[in-house]
């Protein structure tokens, strides 16, 4: 059975849903589509640093390390820079379709990221994705 049929599937779970929480058909939440456990691997994706990760240290992404920087005005383009680079290695199958990075005036600290992606098995389809991030400065 194929990728797109296991997503019209109704029976078939594609992987675990993040953050682990317990269900109430089986132990952990878990995702139906394809679609659906991609927004979860990209979020685990850049919610983790490099060298964060026992036994592959270059897992994860460099936002963290942006976001111990001061804000400037190069900022949303670095944030974008880690996305694309850390998608493009450990996520192939992901097309980033448009990535928005934000700052406010309102609440400095504050980097507003939205997502749009989709996958190479069904390339016209897209979901999104929002983060929030908050620099130490």
């Amino acid at each position: 059975m194929g990728a797109l049929e296991n997503d019209l599937n109704p029976d078939t779970w594609i992987g675990l849903s993040f953050p682990l929480g317990r269900s109430e058909s089986g132990f952990f939440q878990q995702t139906q589509t394809t679609l659906e456990q991609t927004s979860h691997n990209i979020k685990n994706l850049l919610l983790t640093m490099k060298g964060e990760r026992p036994m592959n240290p270059e897992f994860g992404s460099n936002l963290y390390s942006i976001l111990f920087d001061p804000i400037g005005s190069d900022t949303p383009m670095k944030v974008e820079e880690s996305i694309k680079e850390a998608v493009a290695q450990w996520l192939p199958h992901v097309i980033l379709n448009k990535i928005n990075v934000t700052t406010s005036e309102q609440t400095p600290n504050q980097i507003d990221v939205n997502l749009e992606f989709g996958v190479t098995l069904e390339p016209g389809v897209f979901d999104s994705l929002q983060l929030t991030f908050f620099s130490n400065f």
